[in-house]
């Protein structure tokens, strides 16, 4: 599809939000390590299928990989990490009428 070529802005857009919702779903509760093992799966499946394409730079397969690896790997880290911290932060401030 000409709309999601890869490294277009709506690739980044795509591949950032998916590293979203992936922080989201394991900050909702541990069931969503399954979600995280699944997006991690098809990346696997896709970035072996770069690899495999001998028509492929080796260029062009180092920035697939360093951009799965931003968005899928330490954007959802970021995320969970700062989502917890904000619980952390407010957890001990209750309320007192």
């Amino acid at each position: 599809m000409l709309l999601f070529r890869p490294f277009s802005l709506a690739w980044w857009f795509w591949l950032s939000w998916t590293g979203v919702f992936m922080a989201c779903s394991i900050s909702v509760k541990f069931v969503g390590l399954f979600v995280i093992v699944l997006v991690g799966l098809h990346t696997l499946n896709d970035m072996w299928d770069i690899l495999g394409d001998l028509q492929t730079p080796i260029a062009q397969v180092v920035k697939h990989f360093v951009a799965r690896a931003l968005c899928l790997i330490l954007l959802p880290a970021a995320l969970y990490i700062t989502f917890f911290y904000i619980h952390l932060e407010t957890l001990y401030k209750r309320f007192v009428p």
